[in-house]
Protein backbone atom coordinates (compact mmCIF):
# COMPACT_ATOMS: atom_id res chain seq x y z
CA UNK A 1 0.00 0.00 0.00
CA UNK A 2 3.03 2.70 0.59
CA UNK A 3 4.57 1.88 -2.49
CA UNK A 4 1.10 2.62 -4.06
CA UNK A 5 0.85 6.52 -1.93
CA UNK A 6 4.35 6.92 -2.89
CA UNK A 7 4.12 6.50 -6.10
CA UNK A 8 0.75 8.79 -6.49
CA UNK A 9 2.85 11.54 -4.99
CA UNK A 10 5.18 10.87 -7.44
CA UNK A 11 3.12 11.44 -10.28
CA UNK A 12 1.93 14.32 -9.21
CA UNK A 13 4.54 16.14 -7.68
CA UNK A 14 7.85 14.97 -9.60
CA UNK A 15 9.57 17.35 -8.26
CA UNK A 16 8.89 16.20 -4.85
CA UNK A 17 12.18 14.26 -3.73
CA UNK A 18 12.96 15.41 -0.06
CA UNK A 19 10.53 12.85 1.38
CA UNK A 20 12.76 10.19 3.07
CA UNK A 21 10.80 7.76 4.55
CA UNK A 22 7.57 6.03 4.77
CA UNK A 23 6.12 7.98 7.29
CA UNK A 24 6.78 10.94 6.05
CA UNK A 25 4.15 9.68 2.97
CA UNK A 26 1.57 8.70 5.08
CA UNK A 27 1.82 11.83 6.92
CA UNK A 28 1.05 13.19 3.59
CA UNK A 29 -2.12 11.49 2.85
CA UNK A 30 -3.15 11.18 6.64
CA UNK A 31 -6.88 10.89 6.37
CA UNK A 32 -7.77 12.62 9.83
CA UNK A 33 -9.10 16.22 9.40
CA UNK A 34 -8.66 19.39 10.63
CA UNK A 35 -11.53 20.28 13.47
CA UNK A 36 -13.28 22.82 11.18
CA UNK A 37 -13.52 22.98 7.58
CA UNK A 38 -14.33 26.39 7.18
CA UNK A 39 -10.85 27.36 7.53
CA UNK A 40 -8.71 29.43 4.05
CA UNK A 41 -4.93 29.09 4.18
CA UNK A 42 -3.24 31.69 1.67
CA UNK A 43 0.02 30.37 0.40
CA UNK A 44 2.53 32.91 -0.43
CA UNK A 45 5.73 31.23 -2.29
CA UNK A 46 7.47 32.08 -5.55
CA UNK A 47 8.22 27.55 -5.64
CA UNK A 48 5.08 26.40 -8.21
CA UNK A 49 5.43 23.45 -6.68
CA UNK A 50 4.93 23.87 -2.72
CA UNK A 51 1.98 26.13 -3.55
CA UNK A 52 0.45 23.35 -5.52
CA UNK A 53 1.27 20.33 -2.73
CA UNK A 54 0.16 22.32 0.11
CA UNK A 55 -2.77 23.46 -1.85
CA UNK A 56 -3.90 19.75 -2.64
CA UNK A 57 -2.91 18.42 0.71
CA UNK A 58 -5.04 21.14 2.51
CA UNK A 59 -7.92 21.22 0.17
CA UNK A 60 -8.14 16.98 0.49
CA UNK A 61 -8.83 17.94 4.21
CA UNK A 62 -11.28 20.38 3.46
CA UNK A 63 -9.40 23.57 4.13
CA UNK A 64 -10.05 26.50 1.56
CA UNK A 65 -6.49 27.75 0.02
CA UNK A 66 -5.89 30.22 -1.95
CA UNK A 67 -2.23 30.74 -3.49
CA UNK A 68 0.17 33.52 -5.28
CA UNK A 69 4.02 33.98 -5.97
CA UNK A 70 4.36 37.71 -5.18
CA UNK A 71 4.13 39.13 -2.18
CA UNK A 72 2.37 42.13 -3.17
CA UNK A 73 -0.92 39.97 -4.61
CA UNK A 74 -0.39 38.04 -0.79
CA UNK A 75 -1.35 41.16 0.89
CA UNK A 76 -4.19 42.16 -1.45
CA UNK A 77 -5.89 38.34 -1.33
CA UNK A 78 -5.26 38.44 2.64
CA UNK A 79 -7.03 41.82 2.60
CA UNK A 80 -9.51 40.19 0.12
CA UNK A 81 -9.84 37.25 1.60
CA UNK A 82 -9.15 37.31 5.47
CA UNK A 83 -7.62 33.89 5.97
CA UNK A 84 -7.10 32.41 9.29
CA UNK A 85 -3.60 31.44 8.28
CA UNK A 86 -0.74 32.75 6.40
CA UNK A 87 2.11 30.40 4.73
CA UNK A 88 4.74 33.19 3.65
CA UNK A 89 7.93 31.97 2.06
CA UNK A 90 10.40 34.75 3.53
CA UNK A 91 13.14 34.33 0.33
CA UNK A 92 11.48 36.06 -2.52
CA UNK A 93 13.14 37.53 -5.60
CA UNK A 94 11.09 41.08 -5.22
CA UNK A 95 11.88 41.70 -1.30
CA UNK A 96 14.21 40.96 1.79
CA UNK A 97 13.11 38.43 4.61
CA UNK A 98 13.06 41.73 6.51
CA UNK A 99 10.82 43.59 4.22
CA UNK A 100 8.81 40.90 3.55
CA UNK A 101 7.11 40.33 6.62
CA UNK A 102 7.63 43.89 7.10
CA UNK A 103 4.94 44.42 4.45
CA UNK A 104 2.72 41.82 6.12
CA UNK A 105 2.86 42.72 9.89
CA UNK A 106 2.26 46.69 9.22
CA UNK A 107 -0.80 46.15 7.34
CA UNK A 108 -3.65 47.02 9.89
CA UNK A 109 -6.06 44.79 8.47
CA UNK A 110 -3.78 41.32 8.35
CA UNK A 111 -1.26 42.52 11.16
CA UNK A 112 -3.32 39.55 13.36
CA UNK A 113 -3.31 37.00 11.00
CA UNK A 114 -0.64 33.81 12.10
CA UNK A 115 1.65 33.09 10.14
CA UNK A 116 3.69 30.14 9.22
CA UNK A 117 7.30 31.45 7.87
CA UNK A 118 9.57 29.48 5.55
CA UNK A 119 12.98 30.73 4.79
CA UNK A 120 16.81 29.49 5.64
CA UNK A 121 17.59 31.76 8.64
CA UNK A 122 15.66 32.79 11.92
CA UNK A 123 13.86 35.88 12.06
CA UNK A 124 14.35 38.78 14.36
CA UNK A 125 10.60 38.92 15.47
CA UNK A 126 10.76 36.42 18.54
CA UNK A 127 6.97 35.86 18.45
CA UNK A 128 7.19 34.42 14.86
CA UNK A 129 10.15 31.92 15.37
CA UNK A 130 8.00 29.56 16.80
CA UNK A 131 6.10 29.54 13.67
CA UNK A 132 8.96 29.44 11.24
CA UNK A 133 10.04 26.40 9.03
CA UNK A 134 13.80 26.38 7.91
CA UNK A 135 14.41 25.16 4.48
CA UNK A 136 15.34 22.99 2.96
CA UNK A 137 11.93 21.30 4.49
CA UNK A 138 10.38 18.17 4.00
CA UNK A 139 6.15 18.93 3.41
CA UNK A 140 5.20 16.45 6.21
CA UNK A 141 6.64 18.76 9.24
CA UNK A 142 5.13 21.52 7.56
CA UNK A 143 1.66 20.34 6.51
CA UNK A 144 1.70 19.06 10.27
CA UNK A 145 2.48 22.33 11.64
CA UNK A 146 -0.06 24.02 9.43
CA UNK A 147 -2.73 21.64 11.05
CA UNK A 148 -1.40 22.35 14.26
CA UNK A 149 -2.26 26.08 13.52
CA UNK A 150 -5.35 25.40 12.40
CA UNK A 151 -6.64 23.12 15.06
CA UNK A 152 -5.39 25.62 17.42
CA UNK A 153 -7.00 28.14 16.00
CA UNK A 154 -10.41 26.21 15.99
CA UNK A 155 -10.06 25.53 19.47
CA UNK A 156 -9.53 29.19 20.48
CA UNK A 157 -12.46 29.85 18.39
CA UNK A 158 -14.87 27.07 19.69
CA UNK A 159 -13.64 28.13 23.55
CA UNK A 160 -14.88 32.10 22.27
CA UNK A 161 -18.41 30.75 21.65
Amino acid sequence: MISELKQQINNDFPLVNEISNDDDYLSLLDDSQINASDHTVLIVDSSEETREVLSTVLERDGVKTVSTAIPRRGIELAQEVRPDLIVLDLETQLLSPQETIASFTENEEIADTPFVLLGTAKIDQTKMNDNFVSKPYHYAPLIQKIKEMLDLLSNKQQKSQ
